[in-house]
């Protein structure tokens, strides 16, 4: 599957925790789901590898906002 639709596909995923207000539901959907999801092998790790750096990115955010909020931050 070409990148761009990769990205597309996780956007819409993901719009639904936009939505709901837990941006973090898409990864508990995904572990839910992707047993059923039918994806090339390359496309698969495509997905989880983004999938995971935005993980981390979220939890990189979360950690800065709640540290910057600490008395003598």
């Amino acid at each position: 599957m070409p990148y761009d639709y990769i990205i597309e596909m996780i956007c819409d995923w993901w719009s639904f925790s936009w939505q709901s207000g837990n941006l973090y539901e898409i990864f508990k959907w995904y572990e839910e789901h992707s047993k059923y999801i039918k994806l090339a092998q390359t496309t698969k790790i495509t997905v989880e590898y983004i999938l995971d750096n935005m993980k981390k990115k979220l939890q990189a955010l979360q950690y800065a906002d709640q540290s910057a909020m600490q008395p003598g931050a």
